[in-house]
Formats: C-alpha cells, sequence, structure tokens
C-alpha cells in the first residue's frame, strides 16, 4: 500500500477517448492497484482489461523504484549499491603537498651534484659527454673487451649525438651493438654512420 504514484501522460491519453463510464471504471482501476496492488475485477471490460495490461509494468517499476529507495538505494547485487569508502580530501591534499614538497627537495639535490656524477654513480663519459656508466659498469666493459671499450664509448657518444639516438642503458647498449661495430669496422672506428643496430629495432 503506497500514498501516491507517479500518472503519466500517456495513461491519460489512453483513457480520454473512452466513453465517460469506462474511463471513471479505468481510472478507478489504476488507482486500485498503484495505491493498493489491488489487481481489477473479472467483471471488467476487454477494452479496460488491455488499457490496464499497458499500464501495469510502468507501475510496477515505479513500485519497485520506491520500495528500494525506501530500504537505502540499489537493491542488493546492484553494482550501485556497493558503498564507496569515504575519502577525507584534506588527508588527501596533505599528502599530495608533502609528494610535491619531496620532489622539489629531490630535484634540489640533483642540481647540487656535480655534472660528471649523479646520485645513481654513474659518471658521464665520451667525447660529448652523453654516456653515462658506473664505475662496475666500466670495470665490467674493460675486463670483457679490454681496449674496444674506450673506442666503444667514443662510438656510442657520437653515435648517439649525430643520430639523436637515446638509450635506457649504455651499459647494455655497448654489450650488445657497439664493441660488435667497433670491431667489425676496424677502418672506420669512431665513424658512427658505418654500422646501424638494425636487429635491435
Amino acid at each position: 500500500m503506497t500514498e501516491g504514484f507517479v500518472f503519466y501522460r500517456s495513461f491519460y491519453e489512453a483513457i480520454k477517448s473512452m466513453p465517460d463510464r469506462e474511463a471513471k471504471s479505468m481510472l478507478c482501476m489504476i488507482c486500485e492497484y498503484a495505491l493498493n496492488e489491488k489487481e481489477p475485477d473479472e467483471g471488467a471490460g476487454l477494452t479496460e482489461k488491455a488499457i490496464f495490461a499497458l499500464i501495469k509494468p510502468q507501475i510496477d517499476a515505479n513500485n519497485r523504484r520506491k520500495r528500494n529507495g525506501r530500504m537505502g538505494g540499489a537493491p542488493a547485487g546492484n553494482r550501485n549499491a556497493e558503498k564507496q569508502p569515504e575519502v577525507d580530501c584534506t588527508e588527501e591534499k596533505n599528502n599530495q603537498k608533502d609528494k610535491d614538497k619531496d620532489k622539489d627537495k629531490e630535484k634540489e639535490k640533483e642540481k647540487v651534484v656535480s655534472p660528471d656524477e649523479s646520485s645513481s654513480g654513474k659518471k658521464t663519459l665520451g667525447e660529448y659527454n652523453n654516456i653515462r656508466l658506473t664505475e662496475t659498469e666500466m670495470d665490467r666493459l674493460k675486463a670483457d673487451f679490454g681496449g674496444d671499450t674506450d673506442e666503444a664509448i667514443q662510438y656510442l657518444s657520437a653515435y648517439k649525438a649525430e643520430k639523436g639516438y637515446k638509450t635506457k642503458s649504455d651499459y647494455l647498449t655497448i654489450r650488445r651493438w657497439v664493441i660488435d661495430a667497433v670491431r667489425r669496422q676496424p677502418a672506420i672506428r669512431g665513424s658512427p654512420a658505418a654500422v646501424v643496430p638494425t636487429q635491435y629495432f
């Protein structure tokens, strides 16, 4: 039993063309069902039953919505029914400000470090100062490749400067293809245009 219901224009349009007696009966039938959930009597006419059959699903849907709203929202199982955790916006803003301050401090620290050495311990090498290797990486390269290491560093430095080539790890780049390029081109050492690492693209 409800205290009210929505009466749509489409209900009115369906009923207004009926004779007055049938229209009154139809209105009472709709109100009885919507307010008291009472189905129409068996004695209702065919026209009234047909119109009621078209109106009933809308009344049922409205009543379900109303019941769900009284129970606190969407029905169980509906993804909208899941409560979202409340977020304290002020705390989140403060955390973001702290993160921004930390980033600024890190940037300041990087400025203080000399250009030859960063906080990661990498040194800047090569003719164009664009090769970055740690002491350990440099030692490994020299142990594995000997004198070719210095030539490989110069070769990669020139290659990066000339071609705009970027690497995530100069150490791995030297190991993967630069040493081979230097060894295969003894006559053209130092010329970055001689060998292009196509197999790694």
